[in-house]
């Protein structure tokens, strides 16, 4: 998996996802379905780490630590545009506020990326170290 390949999946999984519980959500009428963001974007993120790591190799994936983090905050930045300024004339919301909203979720959804980084990249490397490596007898 590239970082272009990793920045298109997951940046199309993360919007669809979230308009799907947009939608579900008004079907249900139910309220602020961007309550569940946080914990939609961790899974999400989580799961594209991990197989960038597991797709590449863990000493790459460790090296681009940055780099991903930096690839999956734009993609969550043109989700939050596409799905947020719709939401937020329809509600009336003034321009200025869905800045000022930006301005304080991209830096939670920065620490959202570093902690499931974290979490991928020890999994993985938990999944490394406990596999078994068949011994070979020599018969002399």
């Amino acid at each position: 998996m590239t970082k272009l390949s990793f920045f298109i999946r997951f940046t199309l999984i993360y919007t669809l996802t979230m308009a799907g519980l947009g939608i579900v959500f008004g079907l249900l009428e139910l309220e602020n379905a961007g309550a569940t963001n946080f914990i939609l974007l961790f899974g999400v993120s989580y799961w594209f780490f991990h197989a960038y790591g597991k797709n590449n190799n863990l000493a790459v994936a460790t090296k681009e630590k940055w780099p991903l983090i930096g690839i999956g905050l734009v993609g969550s930045l043109i989700t939050t545009v596409l799905l947020g300024i719709p939401t937020a004339m329809s509600m009336a919301i003034e321009l200025e506020y869905f800045l000022f909203a930006l301005l304080i979720t991209q830096p939670l959804n920065l620490l959202v990326f570093v902690v499931a980084y974290k979490g991928a990249i020890k999994t993985l490397t938990q999944q490394i170290t406990h596999v078994k490596v068949p011994e070979v007898s020599v018969n002399k």
